[in-house]
């Protein structure tokens, strides 16, 4: 009888009760029970632990950070689970001395790193490294008197201002050839010649050996930046072209006349650097060679004298 009044209340005990044991569990083993929506255990009665659907413990509270997520995993937005860390976004909020607090962030949740030495105020020279170069970008330039300081001067664009004027010394400057770079020039300066001159000379000829030549002019120097001859004749032919005058003896060169009916040939040369003449006031000349009959030949040189 007393078997029959025990089932009846259990089969009228609601599946809560039935996961609620007043005693000790009868068992050694640790239990967990699954419930879509886990029971409320009343005071003074003990009640099995709630697991999920694999097995796995669920626990509940703040400040747990339980959460375990294999590195690289994918994400996915409103589905993957994490574990958060809160901010506040704030402009006004500070804390005292000896009190705790959480980061600050900005409205897009971005954190706020604060690098102001004095540890109380918000850094707002982020944009401006320091130490950095600061320069302005004026209409017109300012000069600045003898011992007086002033801030450097950047383009629109913030590169350095340098003035065209300015010559960079780049050998001893008591040396009348020493040479030195203007930056706005292409060609050398030295002490005695500060603006160069560039020279170019051009000849046309038929049959015979045609020259082209940078005159000997007096107190300077010719360079010879380069040279080309563009030639043909009737028939194939070849000979040697000369470039004379420079420094140390001349030069030669093995020259291809081409035929007319195959087009025609061009001898180039470029020198960088460029070669001076043997001495100041000196002519520096390429000479071609001889077309021959039917012949049709021009010769260019280009450099500077300085």
């Amino acid at each position: 009888m007393k078997k029959l009044i025990l089932l009846f209340w259990l089969t009228l005990c609601s599946p809560t009760l039935a996961q609620q044991i007043s005693g000790p569990l009868p068992t050694n083993a640790l239990a967990c029970a699954f419930n879509t929506a886990p029971p409320t255990v009343t005071s003074g009665f003990w009640g099995y632990v709630q697991c999920d659907t694999n097995g796995k413990l669920i626990t509940s509270g703040g400040g747990g950070g339980g959460l375990s997520v294999q590195d690289q995993a994918a994400w996915t937005q409103g589905t993957s689970n994490m574990t958060p860390q809160g901010c506040e976004f704030n402009d006004t909020s500070t804390l005292t001395s000896g009190t705790q607090g959480t980061t600050r962030c900005t409205t897009k949740r971005a954190q706020i790193i604060d690098t102001d030495t004095t540890g109380n105020a918000l850094y707002t020279a982020i944009n401006s490294p320091s130490p950095a170069i600061a320069g302005t970008t004026p209409t017109t330039q300012t000069a600045v008197g003898s011992g007086a300081t002033s801030k450097i001067q950047t383009d629109l664009n913030g590169n350095l201002y340098i003035a065209p004027s300015q010559v960079v010394n780049l050998a001893p400057t008591t040396t009348a050839l020493s040479l030195s770079t203007i930056i706005n020039s292409q060609y050398p300066v030295n002490s005695v010649t500060t603006t160069p001159t560039a020279v170019t000379a051009s000849t046309t000829g038929t049959t015979t050996a045609t020259a082209a030549t940078m005159a000997a002019t007096a107190s300077v120097t010719n360079f010879v930046c380069g040279f080309d001859i563009t030639a043909d004749a009737t028939a194939l032919a070849t000979g040697t072209a000369v470039l004379s005058g420079t420094i140390s003896g001349s030069l030669s060169y093995l020259q291809t006349v081409q035929a007319v009916a195959s087009g025609t040939s061009v001898l180039s040369r470029t020198f960088n650097p460029c070669i001076p003449a043997s001495a100041a006031n000196t002519a520096i000349t390429i000479t071609s060679a001889a077309a021959g009959t039917g012949g049709n030949t021009i010769v260019n040189i280009f450099g500077y004298r300085l």
